[in-house]
């Protein structure tokens, strides 16, 4: 039960700066999944923005000063601030090469490991943009499929 009746408005009375049933207040929010995210209102998004997002258990900051829709949407104007890692899972369908859209903004080390936990070296990795990287597995200059998981950070 919120202790307070309503919103918690600050000199103009016609702002509020807190929505309890929101639980969010202007310039940060939680949220419970990106598409919520990416339709928060155009009054309280401000560049700075931080919303905490339930689905991926992450913390996002919003980069850039255009807080219009078609910006807002965007991915590449979200820097993830917490929880920045992403595990690839390739252990079905066995492939000489992974392309992976990780959505990190960055350039992340990697780990790569086999179904049964072992780690697997002298793959190349090609950082095709911040948000995809492409493995690729060779043996004896011949390609070779990969059963495992990459861990992304």
């Amino acid at each position: 039960m919120p202790i307070f009746p309503g919103p918690v408005k600050h000199n103009n009375p016609n702002a509020p700066i807190l929505k309890l049933e929101e639980k969010q207040v202007k310039g940060s929010a939680i949220i419970d999944n990106l598409s919520n995210r990416n339709g928060i209102d155009a009054s309280l998004r401000v560049e700075g923005y931080q919303a905490y997002v339930q689905e991926t258990d992450k913390t996002y900051v919003y980069i850039n000063s255009d807080t219009s829709d078609s910006e807002w949407v965007q991915s590449s104007n979200w820097k993830i601030v917490s929880g920045d890692s992403f595990v690839f899972d390739q252990s079905s369908n066995g492939s000489s090469e992974w392309v992976i859209t990780h959505n990190l903004n960055k350039y992340p080390s990697i780990m790569v490991v086999d179904n049964d936990g072992d780690h697997i070296e002298g793959y190349t990795v090609v950082y095709n943009t911040t948000q995809k990287i492409t493995l690729t597995f060779k043996s004896g200059g011949s390609p070779v499929n990969v059963l495992g998981k990459a861990y992304l950070n």
